[in-house]
Order: C-alpha cells, then structure tokens, then sequence
C-alpha cells in the first residue's frame, strides 16, 4: 500500500491547496476545445492563404492574357475570379476580389485589339513566307507545295474573320502607300545627289558623257531622272537661246516679245521667280533704238547689261529647281493614284457584308411572307460581288483605263454625242461629259451661259457633226435624255438605297431592261427578277 508524507496530508486539508488542484483539474478539462480551436484558426489561415493564390494566380493569367492579346482566355480568368468572389467567406474579400474583377474587364478592348492586330500580322507574315519560298533551295518542290497549301488554308482560315479581313486590307493598303511614298522621297533624293553631274554632263554636249550618266541610274529611279534630264536639257537649251540673243554678242536686245516668249519655254513659275530682274531687263531696253542704238542712253545699256547677266546668273537654277519641284509633284500625284487603284483592286476582293446580304435578300424574296430563301441569299452574295467589282473597276477606270480593261472593265463608247455638248430636254439642259452616254454620271446640268449653246450646236438646220436634219435626231435626243434621267433615278436606287426599286416604276424598270450596258449591266438580274415579281399574274 502506498504511503503518504505527513506534509502532504496535512495540504490536503488547507483550503487554498485544494483550490489550486480545482482550476488545475478545470484547466484541464478545457485543453481539448482550446487545442479544437486553435486546429480550427489554422485551418482558416490555411484555407485563406489557398484563395489568396488562387486570386494571385488568376490575375496573373489573366493580365498576361490580356497583354498577349487573348480576350478569350482573359474572359476564362475572369469567370474563375468571379467563382472566387462568389465562395468567398467575408464581405472584405469578396470586394478585394471584385475590384480586381473590374479592372480586368476594362482590359478587354486592349487585350482584342492587340489579339486582332497579331492576327492580321500572322496573316502578313504569311504572305511573307509564301513569297518567298520559290527562292528557298533548303526544301524539295513538293515540299514547297505542301507548305504553301498549309499556309494558305491558315491565312484563309484567319480571314474568315471580318474584323482581321478587313484591318488586313487596310494594312495591305497603307503598306502601299508607305513604299509608294518612300520611293517617290528616294527619287528626289537620287537627283538632288546627281543633279550637279547630270547638268555638268548637260552642258557639255558631250553624248558620251550624257550617256555615262545615264548607264548608271539603278532602274528603280530610271523612269524619273531620265525625265528630270528630258526636262534640264530642255532648259539648258532656252538657257543657251538666250545667251545666243545677249547684247554682249548682238549689241541689240531682245524685244519684250521676244523675251517673253523665250521664258514661257522653262518651266511654268520661271518667270516670275526673276520678275524684278525682267522687269528691270524691259525697262533698260527702252534705251535702245534701231537708229541710234544705245548712243542715246548709255546708262540704259549699262543696265540692260547688269539686268541681263542677273537672268542669266539665276535662270538655269530656277528652271531645274523649277522642273524637279513638277516632277515631284507629278510623282507624288502618280503615288496617290497608285494608292488609289491598288485599294480598288483589293476592294474587289472584299467580301460581302452580312448585313448587306440580309437586305438585298429581303429586297429579290418573292416569298409571301418576306423571309428569303437560300436560293434568294445566294443571288444577293453574287448581286453585290459582281455590283462591287464594277465599282471597284470604275475607280480603276478613271486613272488607268488599260489596267481596268484587262481586269474585265467594258465601257460603251457608242455615244450619238461630242464630249462637251449642250443637250436640251423637257428634264432640262445637260452637258454631255464623254463616256457611256446611258451613264448619267456622264452629264451635268448646264450652266446659264452653256444653255444657249444649244441652238448654236446646230447650223442651217444641220448636226454640225453628223450633217443630218435636227428634226431627225430631236426625238433621238430626247429619248437619250429620258433613258439618262431613268439610269440616274435607278442608279440611285442602287447605289444609296441599296438597291430599293419601290420608288421605280415598272416602265422605267423596263426601258433600263431595253437598254442594257454600261455600269448596269451587273443589276439587271435584280431588275428583271423585280419586274417579274410585279408583272407575275398579269
């Protein structure tokens, strides 16, 4: 049996001693729910150390999505942000969480326009390749067939987007522009380098020489130096007439009609850029007389003289300065028309628009209850290709007729008028322009004082141009006229109204049916299908 201290029995009987062993047995009893609770804070801590880098990781992707230009994975970051905020425990998180939320969203417009940009750029880059792969000897000609077919159904693949299609042509466009304006600076730039040998070769009458300096022009500069050489030699010639005609040889000056028409052969500008030295020129002659020549006025031959050396020390400069200055200008006017038609030419190519499609189907549909039918769709795409491309061709037309006829453009010519007649109708009195006579694009109202050149056309009662009798071709003009007047109404129809022929009647749809050519001629399956609709059960 077990003993105890005397000491020890003895505390077990004090008060206090027996207080101590209570809370010592109470502490004990409350470890467990203490040790529950501390398990539990932990594990709080722990769960909100997990959300915090979920949330870190999220935004992380999702600002690199953003950047990298992936709106799609940026909208997939988002969704889980939002997840996050919606399972989070406190109010104080589920706002932290928000506001990284909606800074997010406001990088949405970046993140798909820098994903669209590198699109358009993979599509270029591209073209790049395929341009490229006839030069490459590293791969076997099937080889380059494989890749080439690879790469294109890619490129198609990423143009069946509108949006890249569409910055992609304009990127096409302004590409153009930039090398075309970049060579246009590069050309002056070669003749300001060479002026100064082109005109010294010039001057010297030497061929061979001349022809040194031309052998080496590189042939991206070719076509304008010898232009700007045409134009200094030109210009060296009226420098040299002059010189022949100087009092230092002839003792008598050049009349002021002489003069002036020696000047009017430099280059528009010339003139007027040595004014006061020619002005001063034409004054001092005044002096001279045929009887007594300059005994009368020495003075004036002493100024004549000082006047004529002026021109002659600043007329060679200026008339090349002067010649160099239109060839640039013609150069940056022959860039801008480049431009222009290699934007028709990728305009041509520009795919229909749903939009527009939906419209025009609407528009041909005989269906009783409007909805178009899918034969009625396929007409409207080939309607608007084939009306795009005679407007793209049309722009091609005005500045490079040849380009235009060999890209398929017709334009009829079998005009019964002159460029630049005066017509008279019951519509009023029009001007004939030149071109399809049918077009109304080709005639303007007439002024107030072009209008009574109408009966000035006609002599003794004949077509001063034909030689037949006016009452014989009155009724040819007016029908002329009326069928310009029905194009025009019709024409609008089409080109801003998209093709709405309610505001036509179906005797003006006819005459344009009788008429068939010019720009019309891609309409008339949607003219006749309305005439068809309208006259179907009569």
């Amino acid at each position: 049996m077990a003993k105890f201290s005397q000491a020890f029995l003895q505390g077990l009987l004090q008060p206090s001693y027996q207080q101590g062993l209570f809370t010592a047995a109470q502490q004990a009893g409350q470890l467990p729910t203490q040790m529950r609770q501390m398990r539990e804070e932990e594990a709080k801590k722990q769960q909100a150390l997990k959300r915090f880098d979920q949330l870190s990781k999220r935004t992380g992707q999702a600002q690199a999505s953003a950047i990298s230009g992936d709106p799609n994975a940026l909208a997939l970051n988002i969704r889980k942000l939002e997840q996050l905020r919606d399972a989070a425990p406190t109010l104080e998180e589920k706002q932290a969480i928000d506001s990284r939320i909606t800074q997010l969203r406001s990088m949405t417009p970046a993140a798909q326009q820098a994903g669209l940009k590198r699109d358009v750029n993979a599509v270029s880059q591209i073209d790049n390749v395929i341009s490229g792969l006839d030069e490459r000897t590293d791969i076997s000609e099937q080889q380059k067939i494989i890749l080439k077919e690879s790469l294109t159904l890619r490129k198609n693949q990423l143009l069946e987007n509108p949006e890249i299609e569409q910055e992609y042509r304009q990127d096409q466009i302004n590409q153009f522009k930039f090398e075309e304006t970049e060579l246009a600076m590069r050309e002056q730039q070669y003749i300001r380098d060479n002026q100064d040998e082109i005109q010294r070769a010039i001057q010297s009458g030497d061929e061979a020489q001349l022809k040194a300096v031309r052998d080496k022009i590189p042939p991206e500069f070719a076509t304008i130096t010898n232009q700007y050489i045409t134009g200094a030699i030109r210009n060296n010639e009226t420098v040299n007439q002059f010189n022949q005609r100087s009092i230092a040889l002839n003792t008598a000056p050049m009349s002021e009609a002489e003069l002036d028409k020696l000047l009017a052969e430099l280059p528009e500008g010339a003139a007027e850029a040595m004014a006061p030295e020619i002005r001063e020129y034409k004054k001092a002659i005044k002096g001279w007389s045929d009887e007594t020549q300059w005994s009368g006025d020495t003075n004036a031959l002493t100024r004549a003289k000082a006047a004529e050396k002026a021109i002659q020390s600043r007329m060679s400069g200026i008339a090349n300065a002067l010649w160099s200055s239109e060839l640039s200008q013609q150069s940056r006017i022959a860039a801008e028309e480049r431009a222009i038609i290699r934007k028709a030419e990728i305009d041509m190519l520009q795919p229909v628009r749903d939009i527009d499609r939906e419209r025009r189907a609407k528009q041909i549909t005989k269906e009783r209850d409007g909805e178009p039918t899918r034969e009625d769709y396929i007409v409207a795409e080939q309607q608007l290709r084939e009306e795009n491309i005679d407007t793209q061709l049309r722009i091609i037309n005005q500045y490079n007729p040849e380009k235009a006829a060999k890209l398929g453009y017709e334009e009829d010519t079998g005009s019964p008028y002159e460029v630049g007649e005066v017509i008279d109708s019951e519509e009023g009195t029009f001007v004939y322009l030149g071109g399809d006579f049918t077009n109304p694009e080709n005639y303007r109202l007439a002024t107030k004082e072009e209008i009574p050149q109408v009966g000035k056309k006609y002599r003794a009662g004949l077509d001063v141009t034909v030689g037949v009798p006016v009452r014989a071709i009155t009724g040819t003009i007016g029908k002329a006229i009326d069928l310009a007047s029905t194009r025009q109404k019709v024409g609008k129809a089409f080109t801003q109204s998209g093709g709405d022929l309610r505001g036509i009647t179906t005797e003006e749809l006819k005459l344009i049916v009788k008429n068939p050519s010019g720009g019309f001629k891609n309409y008339m399956s949607r003219i006749e299908a309305e005439i068809n609709r309208r006259t179907e059960g009569e």
